[in-house]
């Protein structure tokens, strides 16, 4: 008994010692598997931030390696910015996403009438960012800013949006040239946001649409110059191109629809207004010509049953005399809202 109880302890200490070798191995590879792991974490973690300058989107979250802790990363990616127009104001703002003004936003291309002069300026700021073609801007890009003029809307309408990528205007005057507008995003799953620009109030003009809207008028004074060789303007008689007016002309006094026919160059604030409140047909304009002002001032009068409101802003012009200067930060400012995460206003 004593023989064969020493013989079978020695067969168990035999397997119990093969079978902790084994486990010794297994737990060796272990290790190394999971700080391979984690390397293989931290390798593409470091990857993606060095991506995360142009492409992809904003986050955070967990990734888990291969029997390894949780670790905790940051995403730097970003939303891809294009910018179709180079004038002044998207000057300013390929300058603002350049510089990494809003965190989880870039500049991923811009699109210009001349190409040439557009990649000339813009290598002074990234000569990494590509210039392209209108047509290939889409592909380039999460959402594509328009910072051109409204005569180039229905251009920029065809290129972006059957992409189903999501447009922010300026222009909203050239909205007329599209009537179908709005079922041509639909159709592509893309959504399209008016920028404020030089307009005041269009937050609670939006407000107090939900409930009832008696009247709402609009007094715009610009400087002679913005309006002088406008067509409308001259058929009234009302000849300003050599000699600036000694006093405020009217030049328009009715409906926005007329207001936006005449001055589609002009009036991106008559659409505006008229699309967030009661429509083209019951919105009320005044157009003056103001030899005294530094730039365009904007005087809104809203009547309602929830609120009465009176607002004036008074613009500067930009480094275009026609542009008022917070055109760019009112595009930057709606961005900054797309990727904010408390976010104010209606």
């Amino acid at each position: 008994m004593d023989g064969q109880s020493l013989d079978g302890a020695s067969t168990f200490d035999a397997r119990w010692s093969s079978r902790h070798r084994a486990v010794q191995r297994l737990a060796g590879h272990l290790i190394r598997l999971r700080t391979w792991s984690r390397w293989l974490c931290q390798r593409a973690d470091y990857r993606a931030h060095r991506r995360g300058s142009r492409f992809g989107r904003q986050g955070a979250g967990r990734r888990r390696g291969f029997f390894c802790k949780e670790i905790q990363i940051v995403e730097t990616n970003v939303v891809r910015i294009g910018l179709a127009g180079f004038g002044s104001s998207g000057r300013a703002v390929a300058a603002a996403l350049v510089k990494g003004a809003i965190p989880g936003i870039g500049l991923a291309a811009v699109s210009a009438r001349d190409l040439e002069k557009a990649r000339a300026h813009l290598a002074t700021l990234d000569a990494s960012v590509p210039v392209v073609p209108l047509n290939e801007l889409a592909g380039h890009c999460d959402l594509v800013v328009e910072a051109a003029t409204g005569a180039a809307i229905p251009q920029i309408v065809d290129a972006v949006l059957p992409h189903g990528k999501d447009l922010i205007c300026v222009s909203a005057g050239g909205f007329l040239a599209v009537p179908d507008l709005e079922q041509i995003a639909a159709r592509h799953g893309a959504r399209i946001q008016i920028a404020s620009g030089a307009m005041p109030g269009l937050d609670i003009l939006r407000s107090a649409k939900e409930g009832t809207i008696r009247s709402v008028h609009l007094k715009a004074r610009v400087k002679p110059e913005t309006l002088a060789s406008e067509p409308y303007v001259l058929e009234q008689g009302l000849d300003f191109r050599q000699r600036r007016p000694e006093k405020p002309v009217c030049v328009f006094n009715g409906m926005a629809t007329d207001a936006a026919r005449h001055f589609p160059r002009h009036l991106n604030v008559a659409v505006s207004i008229s699309l967030a409140g009661i429509g083209f047909d019951r919105t009320v304009i005044e157009l003056w010509m103001d030899p005294d002002i530094p730039g365009a001032i904007h005087l809104l009068t809203i009547e309602a049953d929830e609120i009465g409101l009176t607002m004036e802003s008074r613009n500067l012009p930009s480094a275009n005399p026609k542009t008022s200067r917070i055109v760019a930060p009112s595009i930057l400012a709606a961005l900054r809202e797309r990727v904010a995460t408390i976010r104010v206003g209606s």
